[in-house]
């Protein structure tokens, strides 16, 4: 597919702005970017039992994207991710966000709990 220039400068300034954004925004909530990944952010907090002097915090929680899907995942029994999570959903408008049972890119995925994702080619 062919775009001509104009139309493919402005999708890629609004992609790059959307992530300036989401950049602002989740470092704003304390996060910060990962080494080696400029599209996805961590957020930590002390970890109350390290097992060595370099084990100082942990990850509770983490936004970031690639190409078209926007992904979150975190602790979602601890309250500092909760409150983080809601106002990541307050900042952004979300599309459908697919549960249990459903086809990615050919692939019937279904989300067993506490086992994580289950898929099999069609």
């Amino acid at each position: 597919m062919s775009l001509p220039a104009a139309e493919h400068l402005r999708q890629r300034h609004g992609s790059r702005e959307l992530w300036k954004d989401v950049d602002r925004c989740f470092t704003k909530l304390g996060g910060h970017r990962i080494i080696g990944d400029s599209s996805y952010w961590l957020r930590t907090q002390p970890n109350p039992a390290p097992r060595n002097k370099v084990d100082k915090f942990m990850v509770i929680g983490f936004v970031g994207g690639h190409v078209d899907d926007f992904n979150r995942a975190g602790d979602l029994k601890n309250e500092k991710w909760l409150e983080i999570r809601q106002a990541i959903d307050k900042a952004y408008k979300w599309g459908t966000m697919k549960t249990q049972s459903f086809r990615q890119t050919g692939i019937d995925l279904e989300v067993v709990e506490k086992k994580g994702v289950r898929g099999s080619p069609s």
